[in-house]
């Protein structure tokens, strides 16, 4: 099984970000995250056995006391790796500190446990596409800066999720395996 451990996307802006997803689609080909697929990886673990889904669950709930909820600023419209060659649409945060904490938290305790820390050092983000191609260079370049400030408002971050990342033709499905309000 996939897996990746997450924030679900609780926040009032899905219309403003499913516009954006057409807009940007004018000058590009991607494959727009569903509505309900929206989210925030805190951590991707990747290909597992089933039974360390138990060990996972077990690491999360000893975080569970030690965290606490924080709002996040969900601001700013950008890609991944670079302007260049993007293959992730997204939406960036204000200030991102508190939420790579909590990434950085959860990896070092997953570690501990025997699980591999991620080489490449990850930007907190929203993805909302996949990108094939850019089919207008000039426009998406217009269409970024265009939205380089726009404010897709606040998001409580007070849950986090296990998820497993179910492949299929028309995108993938996240099944949630454990859930875990902080501070419970």
């Amino acid at each position: 099984m996939r897996l990746f451990i997450g924030l679900p996307f609780e926040n009032s802006s899905r219309p403003a970000i499913a516009r954006l997803q057409l807009e940007a689609q004018h000058c590009i080909k991607m494959t727009p995250v569903a509505p309900g697929n929206l989210h925030m990886t805190v951590k991707f673990i990747g290909d597992a056995e089933s039974d360390k889904k138990g060990d996972i669950i077990r690491v999360l709930e000893g975080l569970k006391s030690s965290l606490k909820p924080f709002s996040i600023d969900l601001r700013g419209v950008g890609v991944l790796p670079s302007p260049q060659k993007p293959n992730v649409l997204l939406i960036r945060m204000a200030d991102d500190s508190a939420m790579t904490e909590l990434m950085k938290t959860v990896a070092v305790a997953l570690e501990k446990a025997g699980f591999l820390r991620e080489t490449n050092e990850i930007k907190p983000h929203l993805t909302i596409g996949r990108i094939k191609f850019v089919s207008d260079k000039r426009a998406f370049q217009g269409f970024l800066l265009k939205h380089s400030k726009d404010s897709f408002g606040e998001m409580r971050v007070n849950t986090l999720v296990l998820y497993e990342s179910i492949l299929q033709s028309e995108g993938p499905v996240y099944k949630k395996h454990y859930e875990m309000r902080f501070g419970e």
